[in-house]
């Protein structure tokens, strides 16, 4: 008896929580994440094959709150992306764009329109050795079982003879000075940690 009521229970639990309206995706600006809100918001640069460089942003479709997230999830659902490097593309609205690096990188031209309305076209990328302005390309995604799923906004050509390898980016120029030693600086921030 107690194993039919726990039964009966759980049904409705199950039922009242499956039948709530699904929520409506909101892309206008008062919806935009913090960091996006922020003019000169930082992000990771990486080299992510020979071929493809590129700002890269965490992606979590499973229960993001991020507007990346809600982006992502309301054109999946409209253009079949899923999750799987082991099958072709998903749909004939997405297409593999680099395979030849960690990442199997995909473009859909409906996600790359929404993302790019929330992105700057031009970013200074710093590199270990000086700093190069360059125009964000195409908008990739990364959607892998057992990595990282990521956004990444491909960049025109690094400059990586002159400037390094790159490292972060921002919307606005930032006065570093580069120096050949950093001993002095590392030892600084040894002692700072020491303290703590």
């Amino acid at each position: 008896m107690k194993a039919l009521a726990t039964f009966i229970i759980l049904n409705i639990l199950f039922i009242s929580c499956s039948q709530q309206p699904e929520k409506q995706t909101d892309f206008s600006v008062n919806n935009i994440d913090s960091f996006l809100k922020v003019k000169n918001s930082f992000f990771s640069v990486y080299e992510l094959s020979s071929k493809t460089t590129a700002i890269t942003i965490e992606l979590n479709p499973d229960g993001g709150k991020g507007i990346l997230d809600s982006i992502f999830n309301a054109v999946a659902s409209t253009d079949s992306i899923g999750i799987s490097i082991f099958i072709p593309p998903y749909s004939k609205k997405c297409n593999y764009y680099d395979t030849s690096g960690v990442y199997a990188l995909l473009k859909n031209k409906k996600l790359e329109t929404e993302i790019k309305k929330h992105f700057d076209t031009t970013y200074y990328v710093y590199g270990t050795k000086g700093v190069q302005k360059v125009n964000i390309k195409d908008v990739l995604v990364s959607l892998e079982q057992c990595k990282t799923n990521i956004i990444a906004l491909s960049i025109n050509k690094f400059d990586t003879l002159k400037y390094g390898h790159p490292l972060i980016c921002s919307s606005k120029l930032i006065q570093l000075n580069y120096r050949e030693d950093y001993r002095e600086i590392e030892r600084k921030i040894n002692q700072f940690y020491e303290k703590q």
